[in-house]
């Protein structure tokens, strides 16, 4: 008997120190990935991103941007406001929006949506013509891209243009219309060459609300006046009814369509 509990117990101590030496390893391998998680959030996150993605179009470079956001090569995680930067970029007309996202430990990740132009302007400036485009909101932006194609807008009484005015918002039920009509017909937007806005401007109306739209086709002379809520059907039968007239050997100086009764002269 007394062999038989000599071995138990030698058995049981074997069994203690496999425990205790799992235990320990259990322990170090614990510290270790603590060790390892307060490096990756205190230290980490100190040192420049190592990683930096922006997402957009091609209206400026990467570095351009970078450095208008305030992005450098010693940027890191805890040191950069996503905010700040978000202001930074948003400061180009150009740009609708701006998002801006950290992720650890050295991640930054820009995603910018830009504005997508319905007509441009042409302003002479310094014995040079500038371009300035528009969009369905209302904001006039600069842009690296070419104005063919494009309706140019002429207008009397609106005032200087320039990159990060916003139009008067009465002009937004007519710049929606071309949005819509440039989406769902291109071809149709690409006959208007010119769009020219006369203001209404009396004592009582100082806020911009009345005005007059004059639409100039490529495909003919005619002068077309047209209600501010253009849409895509209303265009279509303008067109129509030049060819008509055109038929019929009529070629008007104006076609008045701001009304339900189509007038010419």
């Amino acid at each position: 008997m007394s062999d038989y509990y000599q071995t138990r117990a030698a058995v049981d101590s074997v069994s203690v120190l496999k425990t205790e030496k799992l235990l320990k390893i259990l322990i170090i391998l614990a510290m270790s990935v603590a060790g390892a998680f307060i490096l990756w959030i205190t230290i980490a996150p100190f040192t420049p991103f190592r990683r930096v993605d922006v997402n957009s179009t091609g209206e400026m470079s990467r570095e351009q941007i970078l450095e208008i956001a305030g992005i450098s090569k010693k940027s890191s995680f805890w040191m950069t406001n996503v905010q700040t930067v978000a202001d930074n970029i948003m400061n180009l007309s150009f740009v609708k929006t701006a998002t801006i996202q950290k992720h650890l430990p050295s991640r930054l990740e820009i995603n910018i949506s830009t504005r997508d132009p319905v007509g441009a302007f042409l302003v002479f400036f310094e014995n040079k013509y500038m371009t300035f485009f528009v969009d369905a909101s209302g904001v006039v932006f600069e842009s690296s891209r070419s104005y063919g194609g494009m309706p140019i807008i002429s207008h009397s009484g609106m005032g200087t243009i320039t990159a990060g005015i916003r139009l008067p918002p009465s002009l937004n039920r007519f710049l929606v219309g071309l949005e819509t009509i440039k989406t769902s017909n291109p071809e149709l937007f690409a006959l208007i060459s010119e769009i020219e806005i006369r203001w209404i401007t009396t004592y009582e109306d100082q806020n911009y609300k009345a005005y007059d739209v004059t639409l100039h086709l490529n495909t003919t002379t005619t002068d077309v006046r047209v209600k501010p809520d253009l849409s895509v059907s209303e265009l279509k039968n303008m067109v129509l009814e030049l060819d008509a007239l055109k038929r019929d050997g009529i070629t008007p100086k104006v076609l008045d369509k701001r009304s339900n009764v189509t007038a010419y002269y």
